[in-house]
């Protein structure tokens, strides 16, 4: 646990510091409706005038996001789900910034990151456990953690949230282990949907 613990604090920085590794060109898998990190899109958002040609793929948006809604963002940010039966949509009932691609058939992992050319993963999960695995939330492990082994991957940004929900799913992989995150910061906010009233700053 102590080499776990150290390992943590070797690769954690500030949020700030997590979405300044985000670079023009890159292509970012942000993972599956609860665990795509919404306060890291927001202050991406932020970067709209410096960055460009960054493309953000997820399964599913359906935390609300200023980046989703604001039509001036998508001169720097293309968003695509891959679903959409669930969507986030505006209050105006609009989201201008993002497409949508029906769920591939074959391979989900090599329709997303062969055809896009994915190259930095970013998502949002639990704190690591005894054995140095984080946890992918409810709804954020069918995808990500098949996408994290993908050799165009070279950059991974693991955002801890305390009050994501472990999964104890039992089809298939629920962590990615913290050896793998290249960086980890910390955001705990109420999961989108959740009866959870507590809030930290970020």
């Amino acid at each position: 646990m102590t080499d776990n613990n150290e390992n943590y604090q070797k690769k954690l920085v500030s949020l700030e510091d997590a979405v300044a590794q985000i670079k023009s060109g890159d292509t970012i898998w942000m993972g599956s409706t609860l665990s795509i990190p919404s306060i890291f899109l927001d202050m991406l958002s932020d970067r709209y005038t410096e960055l460009n040609n960054v493309t953000l793929l997820g399964n599913t948006f359906i935390n609300p996001s200023k980046m989703l809604t604001d039509p001036k963002y998508r001169n720097a940010f293309q968003v695509i789900s891959f679903h959409k039966d669930l969507q986030f949509i505006s209050p105006s009932g609009d989201s201008y910034n993002m497409d949508y691609i029906k769920k591939p058939s074959g391979s989900y992992t090599e329709t997303i990151c062969d055809a896009f050319n994915v190259n930095v993963l970013v998502t949002e999960v639990c704190p690591p456990d005894e054995f140095g695995n984080c946890n992918l939330g409810t709804c954020g492990r069918d995808i990500t953690p098949y996408i994290n082994k993908h050799p165009s991957i070279t950059k991974r940004i693991a955002v801890i949230n305390n009050l994501q929900h472990p999964s104890t799913y039992e089809g298939g992989p629920i962590s990615i282990p913290l050896s793998d995150f290249d960086i980890v910061c910390e955001c705990n906010h109420p999961i989108f949907g959740s009866n959870s009233v507590e809030q930290k700053s970020c």
